[in-house]
């Protein structure tokens, strides 16, 4: 089903994974690159969001310790529902929805069905906030115009990371430089 972008807004969340150290010059190459490395705990979880009428900031997602089944503590850069309500939801996800004029003008989110985009705790706010949700199939990341837009971004990425002078070494500077290549994506031709 085509849904014209004026009535959409495209929101999910990426992993990019970036190694911090000056011993391994091909360190950024995409060969050496997974695309996803959600427990590890040098991974840094971006969300991103747009629409027809502009696009959100990059934004970093906080590192969670979680407890695994078997007693063991990992980190994990996936947020739970409260997360994506205080960082993601209420800061960033709402300012959008109201921009493009909201439920009255058939303004809805676009989400894949990961647990914390389906909790209950964040239907409730869904609801709350008057924020509607577009159905939208399980595993069906190939329909969602944001998935477009991770490929160009993550290549723009380790472009920049080729260069020695400008590879991030700390979780700052690769912040830093991530959100700087988000702004300088072509969103002009993105958005329509």
């Amino acid at each position: 089903m085509y849904i014209p972008m004026r009535y959409t807004l495209a929101v999910v969340h990426n992993d990019i994974y970036a190694l911090m150290s000056d011993d391994n010059p091909t360190a950024h190459q995409a060969r050496y690159l997974a695309p996803t490395f959600i427990h590890d705990p040098r991974a840094i979880g971006f969300w991103g969001g747009f629409t027809s009428k502009g696009h959100s900031e990059l934004v970093p997602l906080p590192v969670r310790t979680i407890t695994k089944r078997d007693g063991k503590t990992t980190t994990t850069t996936v947020p739970n529902s409260k997360t994506y309500m205080n960082h993601i939801w209420v800061p960033h996800i709402v300012p959008l929805y109201e921009q493009l004029g909201g439920f009255s003008e058939g303004c809805r989110t676009v989400e894949d069905g990961a647990t914390y985009h389906t909790s209950v705790e964040t239907s409730r706010w869904r609801k709350m906030l008057g924020v509607v949700r577009l159905d939208w199939p399980a595993h069906s990341p190939d329909l969602n115009p944001i998935e477009n837009v991770w490929p160009l971004w993550k290549w723009q990425f380790r472009r920049v990371c080729q260069d020695p002078h400008r590879r991030p070494h700390t979780r700052e500077q690769t912040i830093s430089l991530a959100q700087e290549i988000w702004e300088g994506l072509p969103w002009g031709q993105i958005s329509t």
